[in-house]
């Protein structure tokens, strides 16, 4: 942009001499000016990164408590480090807003995940400054629960899951094995609730169907999106359950491209990563060019492996039939 404003053709635009175009050079060729765009930049790339990071159809409904608490964390330190700025008060005024929506975003079942995840109780994380284990914190203490009580009714139930939330806590029965205890730092949490919680049957299943969720709404919206796609104005005679069925099939058939190998070269390389980009060509070159395209491992949706679906299927309800069971699953049906 500074080279823009002293080009000499710069001179030779009409408005160049105006008191709009020279506001707008001297705004550009202000040392201040971009020290302010700088620390704007610095104070948001927390809350870039954390909304990234989640905007993902992976399970990490655990980290969110504890990926929000520490980008608000760096906020304050940016803050801390610019007391002197003269928009501090406008900054404080930002911190307010990101405070609010933090807490309205912090539901008692994030903090129920967060509590069982195993690698927050893990001595290296336990070690780093200022961190203290879930059960030790009034704020998550108080949500989980909360969420404990509206998802166990049953008295005798609720009791058993105490027990064994109590047990997890404090390392103690099945949970003191010294491989369990240092796995929780390694291990993937659903496959250590699988592994580590067999003595815990209520407390391993509410734990392996929370972690598993994911933390976007992204794969709803991308739902939304393929069901315009299918039910255009051109097509809108379709009844609702038809249109759902073909909702249905589209998106499973998209996922199972992913094992393919032509979904990781080839002309149709990558081809859902930014369906909202009509030119694939242009996509590809620009994944290329930031080097995303490679040692990518999506993300199977379906129980079923791609390996056990034989050919091409013939029909629409083939597919369907092949992933009935996994349509409509409620994963607290049970509680």
């Amino acid at each position: 942009m500074q080279a823009m404003v002293i080009d000499p053709l710069w001179e030779s635009w009409r408005t160049s001499s105006s008191d709009r175009g020279q506001r707008i050079k001297y705004i550009i060729l202000d040392d201040t000016w971009w020290d302010k765009v700088q620390y704007l930049l610095r104070f948001t790339e927390p809350i870039l990164t954390m909304i990234r990071t989640f905007d993902t159809d992976m399970p990490c409904l655990g980290e969110v408590y504890e990926s929000i608490d520490s980008m608000l964390e760096r906020i304050r330190e940016i803050i801390k480090a610019n007391d002197d700025d003269p928009l501090e008060l406008f900054y404080h005024e930002v911190k307010d807003i990101v405070t609010k929506r933090w807490n309205k975003m912090t539901t008692p079942l994030h903090l129920l995940a967060y509590a069982l995840h195993p690698k927050y109780y893990h001595s290296k994380v336990l070690s780093l400054p200022g961190r203290t284990a879930p059960n030790k914190d009034s704020e998550v203490v108080q949500g989980y629960k909360t969420a404990l009580r509206k998802i166990y009714r049953d008295v005798g139930m609720a009791l058993e899951v105490r027990e064994e939330f109590g047990a997890f806590v404090q390392s103690t029965g099945n949970f003191s094995d010294p491989l369990a205890m240092d796995d929780r730092g390694h291990m993937d949490p659903i496959t250590w609730w699988g592994y580590h919680g067999g003595d815990s049957i209520h407390l391993s299943t509410l734990a392996t169907r929370l972690l598993s969720q994911v933390a976007s709404s992204s794969s709803a919206e991308r739902n939304w999106s393929t069901y315009g796609f299918i039910h255009s104005v051109k097509r809108n005679r379709l009844g609702a359950g038809k249109a759902e069925d073909l909702v249905y099939v589209h998106s499973n058939l998209r996922l199972l491209s992913h094992s393919t190998p032509e979904y990781k070269k080839g002309p149709s390389k990558m081809w859902d990563v930014e369906p909202e980009i009509s030119d694939l060509n242009m996509t590809l070159n620009a994944m290329s060019h930031l080097n995303l395209l490679e040692d990518v491992e999506p993300p199977v949706q379906t129980s079923a492996p791609a390996s056990n679906i034989l050919g091409r299927p013939s029909s629409i309800h083939d597919v369907e039939l092949q992933y009935v069971n996994d349509e409509d699953v409620d994963p607290f049906h049970d509680m």
